[in-house]
């Protein structure tokens, strides 16, 4: 997720942020955390229950060549 809006900011200045390009720090305050996969849901359902805040499952570690890349058609939500 990113701040509402801040795609267009990075579009007005050529992409200067890398914003969409997954090189940017912009993380609009939110936190990653690693957690396993059986458990995922049932920290959304807590964090929405308790706080009222969204949180979101935003991809995975899986094993493979030490390599990594952002997936194209990545879906941006600004929030």
């Amino acid at each position: 997720p990113i701040v509402a809006g801040m795609r267009a900011v990075n579009d007005a200045v050529d992409n200067m942020f890398k914003l969409v390009d997954g090189f940017s720090a912009e993380t609009s305050g939110g936190l990653m955390l690693m957690i396993p996969a059986s458990k995922a849901q049932a920290f959304i359902d807590e964090i929405s229950q308790r706080d009222g805040h969204p949180a979101w499952i935003i991809g995975k570690v899986v094993a493979g060549s030490k390599t990594g890349r952002i997936v194209d058609n990545v879906t941006v939500l600004e929030i």
